[in-house]
């Protein structure tokens, strides 16, 4: 028997069950080669309708997302020339020390104090985020990294983030990921320890602004408003949730506008639903389900959705000085026992009994330490 197996493999380094085992390996081999090449295919297939990245996205990124510097040689009483890093120019300017925090004249970018004899090996890490749309239809939402230093600046996209409409009318995200021998692969990159941060996995980044009028006409995003959300922060954010969220919340580009980005920022990223906006209505205070004249009031807080659940309660419960209420609340960091009290006294009568309570607590609290 292992005769006639051994000649019918004709594998000449191995006899019997070792030949068998072998031709087995062999063949489990070969189709997992198959099924990889098929799965490079598909992806290939997927990355070859991408547009090429902007002209201009290197310069932005030096402008813009990666910190400025102030490289001088020598400080004379506070005032030294030298170059910004954002744009370049020869400049001169006064109350330079290490590390303070000056402005450009010319970008007007906030930049850092850095003599050339203390720079040593500075290095900055960012995230930036490119939104392109295929020649399918899809949008793509480029994931580039940027390792820059004083000379020089290093920048190379290591993910992909492909949107898309689903048949029920939820946003579809389809991601991938470079390899380390530059190959694409499909799925989110993985971590060695997920509770802690790895710039190579990090997707939350500043965004490229210049071309999203043009890229999101016509889509399911036409309207909406991450431009006018990232250039009111000015900050790193998640691309991909602000995305889903347009196509849940149809009143999200509303609330940009008429400047509430904090209760923006808690539908996108804080996922809450105990605080309802009745996202059927056209006017902003029957959106937030407030009186007209809270609005501004509103607005001047920059309410979050907690915030904006209280004041419901004062609404509906139809309150006077309910703004005076709120404002006292916040500043005092109040939070509970307020709408019991509220069924017995006015609102003016519970600010000042509280008011004259503690000032009573405080002279009996300073007497006692005084005595002891």
């Amino acid at each position: 028997d292992r005769d006639r197996v051994t000649r019918f493999f004709r594998d000449k380094q191995r006899e019997g069950l070792g030949a068998l085992i072998h031709a087995q390996q062999e063949i489990l081999e070969k189709h997992l080669r198959q099924r990889q090449r098929q799965r490079e295919k598909a992806v290939k297939r997927r990355m070859e309708h991408l547009p090429a990245l902007p002209r201009g996205l290197g310069g932005w990124l030096r402008r813009e997302v990666v910190p400025a510097y102030f490289v001088y040689a020598h400080a004379k009483k506070g005032k030294a020339s030298g170059a910004c890093t954002a744009c370049g120019r020869e400049i001169t300017l006064t109350g330079v020390k290490h590390n303070a925090k000056l402005i450009c004249p010319h970008c007007g970018r906030e930049v850092t104090a850095k003599p050339r004899g203390r720079i040593g090996r500075l290095q900055d890490r960012e995230t930036a985020q490119v939104v392109q749309r295929t020649q399918t239809g899809e949008l793509v939402v480029r994931i580039i990294k940027v390792i820059a230093s004083i000379s020089e600046i290093r920048i190379w996209e290591n993910a992909r983030q492909f949107f898309r409409l689903g048949v029920d009318g939820k946003a579809v995200c389809d991601a991938y990921y470079e390899t380390a021998d530059g190959h694409w692969k499909c799925g989110e990159r993985p971590v060695f320890y997920p509770y802690s941060y790895n710039f190579y996995a990090d997707t939350c980044g500043h965004v490229y602004t210049a071309n999203l009028p043009k890229v999101l006409a016509g889509t399911p995003w036409q309207y909406c408003p991450v431009q006018l959300y990232y250039e009111h922060f000015r900050e790193p954010m998640q691309l991909a949730p602000f995305l889903a969220a347009h196509l849940r919340h149809p009143k999200l580009e509303h609330l940009c506008k008429v400047g509430f980005y904090n209760l923006a920022s808690d539908l996108v990223y804080r996922g809450r639903n105990d605080v309802a906006l009745d996202e059927t209505q056209n006017r902003t205070h029957r959106l937030l389900g407030v009186g007209a004249e809270d609005v501004p009031f509103l607005r001047e807080l920059d309410a979050d959705l907690p915030t904006l659940g209280i004041y419901q309660e004062y609404c509906r419960r139809n309150l006077k000085d309910r703004q005076r209420l709120l404002r006292w609340q916040l500043e005092h960091g109040v939070k509970r026992d307020i709408a019991p009290a509220l069924e017995h006294m006015t609102v003016h009568k519970f600010i000042r009994y509280l008011e004259e309570q503690y000032a009573g607590q405080q002279l009996e609290n300073g007497a006692r330490r005084r005595n002891d």
